[in-house]
């Protein structure tokens, strides 16, 4: 199966992982940092949490629901024109949301063309470590998907500062000066392809048809398990994050506290993710139970917070959330 994405030089393995930590950062870190936004919005549009999660809810939607289109394109255009388009129609949606005459038209600014971006570039982030490493995996997904944890950790602390130095709409320029950074990491991929035994089935005159081989996966029945269970986390990940920061200041804990919350899940998450890369490898656990388990304790422990009331109690909830539902 051809594509785009490699050629063997020495450091492609490097740049791999360093474009795709890059786009983790602007993409899992920009949409699960909504939360911060979130408040700002609701107290100047007096709008209702429904009407303004929808915002939340296209963004993150698209970033996962938009993975088919994103792959179609990136067969025809190679990963680092998707990747970079992606970053371009981040920033972008950023600069139209500072200019939105109401909170309707964040749902496409924000959440429709943004959304869209934040799609095509984290699928480029798992696609490119994927099919360059075979060995070692499992520890290449941990320090790529870190990049998430990462902006978890810094793109919510800028966001409070903005918020309170420049206000929410130069906020969004601001941040639209983040997201195009992901083109800067879409560069480093441009000589990225698979290996040569893909490159040889390609010609093979035994090598199936794309339509053969989705067919044959799709009559698969662990993958049909794993894709409902995929889609089911999917749905509910991005919640904590956009809904947590709202009920813990109505419950009296302060925006740079709130802020700290967003840090400590952020280093909870890379320390989890490397951790359970680590035992992966070396222990070579099943990784279908690894996950049950960690999202066991992660959804338990979600429902635990509407029983809190102190800022440690939610700080101890974020080192959780962070360690057992990092992606």
């Amino acid at each position: 199966m051809e594509t785009r994405c490699c050629r063997s030089y020495p450091w492609s393995n490097v740049s791999i992982l360093v474009s795709s930590f890059g786009l983790h950062f602007v993409t899992i870190g920009m949409v699960t940092s909504f939360g911060v936004m979130y408040s700002e919005l609701r107290y100047q549009y007096h709008s209702g949490a429904a009407a303004t999660s929808w915002i939340a809810s296209l963004s993150s939607g698209l970033l996962l629901s938009f993975g088919p289109v994103a792959g179609i394109l990136e067969k025809r255009f190679g990963c680092r024109v998707v990747a970079m388009v992606g970053s371009a129609l981040i920033g972008v949606g950023m600069v139209a949301s500072a200019f939105v005459p109401s909170l309707y038209w964040l749902y496409f600014t924000y959440g429709v063309i943004t959304g869209i971006g934040f799609g095509m570039g984290h699928l480029v982030a798992n696609v490119t470590v994927n099919l360059k490493f075979d060995k070692r995996r499992s520890m290449a997904l941990a320090i790529a998907s870190s990049g998430g944890a990462c902006g978890n950790i810094v793109i919510p602390w800028l966001t409070t500062m903005w918020l309170e130095v420049y206000g929410w709409r130069q906020t969004f320029l601001l941040l639209a000066g983040i997201g195009i950074q992901g083109i800067v990491f879409a560069a480093i991929i441009f000589n990225v392809r698979t290996s040569n035994e893909s490159h040889k089935h390609h010609h093979s005159p035994e090598h199936k048809t794309l339509g053969a081989e989705v067919t044959a996966v799709l009559k698969t029945k662990a993958f049909l398990v794993f894709s409902l269970s995929g889609f089911c986390t999917a749905m509910a990940y991005f919640v904590p994050f956009v809904m947590i920061p709202e009920l813990a200041k109505e419950k009296g804990v302060s925006s740079t506290d709130v802020a700290l919350l967003f840090t400590v899940t952020g280093v909870s998450s890379i320390l989890g993710r490397i951790l359970v890369g680590v035992i992966i490898e070396i222990a070579q656990t099943n990784r279908m139970w690894t996950l049950a388990l960690a999202l066991l304790i992660g959804g338990v422990s979600t429902i635990g917070c509407a029983f809190i009331y102190d800022k440690w109690l939610f700080i101890a909830y974020g080192v959780i959330l962070g360690v057992f539902t990092g992606k």
